[in-house]
């Protein structure tokens, strides 16, 4: 048992009535299985259908038991008649306490809570149960279009049950009177098809043209394949006279087309006549259009997992996308956010301006959401101003905040509503899974409850459900702030590390890296803070700042003597952006007076391999105006022969892990020489990171690799320490030759 019906489970309910009632053929079933699913749906005992309730005496009326759910000692009454207190089973659709009236039902177990559903002209439902549900749902009147259509769905199985046996009468016995044969014929509302025992039909009657359009001499003398909707498969028909074969009847649901090509869906009941040595001499069917019946079960079913106001999938729909992304992300593991929106202060709004304004502005609300969704997100409609978004497939947690804070500014735009133009403010909590390890009920529950301390605390902003994530993205919220401002108010700045050819001394360049000195903290660790902005939007800021302050810095060395090149380091995000080439161009041009050459580009083994083709477009641009592109910390990622031969870098920078351990470590040693050995194949130049002592020095030299950088050359300086640096250095004498 189910339990009392829940508000948010209501369309449902409806929904899966209205399917049970649509699936059955015959009247017997039909009040079963109906009164099976009220029960489990609304927690009540006993189920009860009444019909041809008559002659009311004395308060007093006369009811057949026609189907009885619950209760064996009613059930062994079944078909047969009760006379009953009509204030029992003809008072209107009501729920109410009545144990007197109820006392009049032979009830094994006696019962006190009445629901009354009347099913128009045909009959009433009783629903009885020890105690009132839990539930303050108006549970009459919900069930009152289910009732509705029950009394279509009964006429329909009544009339086609006594047409299909009238028809095997009659045409059985074929000495009845010929009139009578006609009567039957002609005035039942199914259509009747009547073949030879070719299969070639011999006759029809009205209600069969009025169904498929087809006048009775179009299909005379041809087989009912002339209706075939093509929807049903070799399998389907060869059951189906497998069962005429073997029981001489079918019953059951098919499709069928209209001489007009439409498609429309038919009760079909084919039976067969047979001459006295047992011999088939005639099939005949009766069919029954149920386009209607699905048109309405079709209308419910969108009820049932649509939002009615604004088209968006409901709490329950939504709740199928959640699952499906969640089992997903265990299989691959990925990571999913669910989010949860809410219209800060509808409910002024609503007093405000009316409630049509207010589901106006939720329509509007709903389709700007929407829109703005990219493939595999979807949106749903929890409830009066509530909104769900989920994020699948995420690589990483922290790529949820951004695209949900994207989201939140789309809602900064004023609406338009009856020509009135509003501004409004949104709110959003989120969680995520697998952090939050929960069922999607769960889930949804928690980013609500995120929403809602984001309204207690912050309107208009976004909270994590989880303490220690939320802690974590407002930190990070807080760091990136803070590095934006510290960019405006001139806190960053680049430090610069010589680049050398180790056996003449030769200073070939020099890597910018960048520093943040904080007036309070002091300088703080590239590590603190490079990891948070490398995938933010402001990274694109910085990088670009780094490339014309490096070329700046360089034309300044230029001038008082020192000809070099600079090397900058790009993140993913930036390289990644479709106007990448253009903002280098512009670094350039910002430094008049630099020569071609001037620049050298830094990307790390991963970047590369994240879009191989914009990659490669962006390596061979940049290389027709002078700007060469380094694979940085080469042997920690990919670096496969494939891969190198596909990407045209110049410069090949061995990592500072292998190179700091290749003394005692054979395996680090063989990296080095492999990724030298590489560079020479390739005709790359290569470049050793992690030089800290003049015996790496020499062992790069006898391997073949001639340009380092590293404490052992020099430590990171600012730009003004360089003109120094470069004239006081001086090579280790073990490196020279």
């Amino acid at each position: 048992m189910a339990g009392p019906i829940r508000q948010d489970q209501t369309l449902a309910v409806l929904y899966d009535l209205a399917l049970t009632i649509g699936g059955e053929v015959a009247v017997a079933p039909l009040l079963t299985r109906t009164l099976q699913r009220l029960l489990y749906h609304t927690g009540f005992s006993v189920g009860i259908f009444l019909s041809d309730i008559a002659g009311e005496e004395g308060g007093q009326v006369e009811a057949k038991i026609e189907a009885v759910v619950g209760d064996f000692s009613l059930i062994r009454r079944q078909g047969g008649r009760l006379r009953l207190p009509a204030a029992l089973v003809r008072a209107q659709a009501e729920l109410e306490e009545a144990p007197d009236l109820i006392a009049a039902l032979p009830l094994r177990k006696q019962q006190r809570v009445i629901l009354r559903v009347p099913v128009g002209e045909l009959g009433v439902i009783l629903l009885l149960a020890p105690q009132s549900p839990a539930t303050g749902l108006p549970l009459a009147a919900i069930l009152a279009p289910i009732a509705a259509n029950l009394e279509k769905a009964l006429a329909l199985c009544r009339n086609y049950e006594s047409t299909y046996e009238e028809i095997v009468q009659h045409y059985a016995e074929s000495q009845l009177v010929q009139q009578l044969y006609g009567d039957i014929f002609n005035s039942t509302r199914d259509g009747i098809l009547i073949t030879d025992h070719h299969q070639r039909i011999i006759d029809v009657n009205a209600s069969f043209s009025r169904v498929t359009g087809y006048a009775r001499e179009e299909v005379l003398g041809k087989t009912p394949r002339v209706l075939a909707s093509g929807r049903h498969d070799a399998l389907f028909y060869a059951d189906m006279w497998r069962s005429i074969r073997e029981k001489g009847y079918w019953k059951g649901e098919i499709w069928n087309q209209r001489k007009n090509g439409d498609h429309y869906p038919e009760l079909l009941s084919i039976g067969v006549l047979r001459d006295g040595g047992g011999d088939i001499i005639h099939y005949f069917g009766v069919l029954t259009d149920i386009s209607s019946l699905n048109e309405v079960q079709g209308r419910l079913e969108r009820l049932a997992h649509y939002d009615f106001l604004t088209d968006l999938p409901n709490r329950f729909f939504f709740g199928d996308s959640v699952e499906q992304a969640i089992a997903r992300a265990r299989r691959v593991g990925r990571w999913v956010a669910v989010a949860c929106f809410d219209i800060d202060h509808f409910h002024k709004i609503n007093e405000t301006h009316g409630r049509a304004f207010g589901d106006k502005l939720t329509v509007a609300f709903a389709q700007r959401l929407n829109e703005a969704l990219a493939a595999g997100e979807a949106a749903g409609r929890l409830s009066s101003e509530h909104f769900a978004v989920i994020l699948p497939d995420l690589a990483h947690w922290e790529a949820a905040e951004p695209r949900l804070i994207q989201l939140l500014s789309l809602f900064g735009a004023p609406f338009t509503v009856d020509g009135q133009e509003i501004l409004i403010s949104t709110s959003a909590g989120v969680t995520l899974f697998p952090a939050d390890d929960s069922d999607t009920d769960t889930l949804l529950r928690h980013a609500q409850i995120a929403l809602h301390q984001t309204k207690d605390e912050n309107r208009g902003g976004l909270r994590f459900f989880d303490a220690a994530q939320d802690r974590r993205a407002r930190e990070r919220r807080v760091l990136l702030a803070r590095v934006k401002q510290a960019l405006a108010a001139g806190e960053l700045r680049l430090f610069y590390q010589p680049k050398v050819r180790l056996s003449s001394g030769e200073i070939i360049g020099f890597e910018a890296l960048l520093r943040w000195f904080d007036p309070d903290r002091g300088m703080i660790p590239p590590g603190e803070f490079l990891p948070v902005i490398e995938t933010s939007p402001l990274i694109i800021d910085i990088g670009d700042w780094v490339m014309r302050e490096a070329l700046h810095q360089a034309a300044q060395w230029r001038e008082s003597g020192l000809e070099t090149k600079v090397s900058v380091n790009i993140a993913a995000l930036h390289l990644q952006q479709p106007d990448f080439v253009d903002h280098v161009r512009a670094a350039l041009a910002d430094t008049p007076g630099t020569p071609a050459g001037s620049l050298d580009i830094e990307i790390l083994e991963s970047v590369a391999m994240q879009n191989l083709d914009h990659v490669r477009a962006v390596i061979d641009a940049c290389r027709a105006f002078g700007v060469l592109f380094a694979l940085d910390d080469f042997g920690t990622g990919y670096s496969s022969l494939a891969y190198l031969k596909r990407l045209p870098v110049d410069i090949l920078k061995i990592d500072q892990s292998f190179v700091r351990d290749m003394l005692n470590d054979d395996s680090d040693l063989a990296v080095v020489e492999g990724v030298i050995s590489l560079a020479h194949v390739f005709r790359r130049q290569v470049i050793a990171e992690g030089v800290e002592t003049a015996e790496q020095g020499a062992q790069l030299i006898r391997l073949g690799c001639d340009t380092a950088q590293g404490y052992g050359i020099a430590r990171p300086m600012p730009g003004e320490a360089v003109l120094e640096w470069a004239r006081r250095f001086k090579p280790d004498p073990s490196w020279t030759v």
